[in-house]
């Protein structure tokens, strides 16, 4: 668990290059062909800025799926929100 902690912080607190807000996209089912259907990919594209913490929050609200698999492309971005996002998912135990 302390690895993927810091495998997420590692990716999350990259060197950041400009880029627009994150957004957030779901596809039903995980792997490679979403053929594990037990699950859903959330994924999340873009730089973290201050108001991605809660738009993560109100995406999990709308999406309740118990079990998920996070595909991070980011660069970087705004530390605390970033944080909120890592704890969200260390919490929940998505991959």
């Amino acid at each position: 668990m302390l690895l993927k902690k810091i495998l997420l912080a590692g990716v999350v607190f990259a060197a950041a290059t400009p880029a627009s807000a994150a957004n957030f996209a779901m596809t039903s089912g995980c792997g490679e062909d979403h053929s594990d259907k037990s699950c859903t990919t959330i994924y999340l594209n873009g730089e973290i800025e201050v108001e991605d913490g809660g738009k993560w929050k109100l995406f999990l609200e709308k999406m309740r799926t118990p079990h998920a698999v996070v595909a991070l492309n980011s660069p970087g971005g705004i530390v605390g929100a970033a944080l909120l996002i890592a704890n969200d998912i260390l919490n929940r135990e998505y991959d």
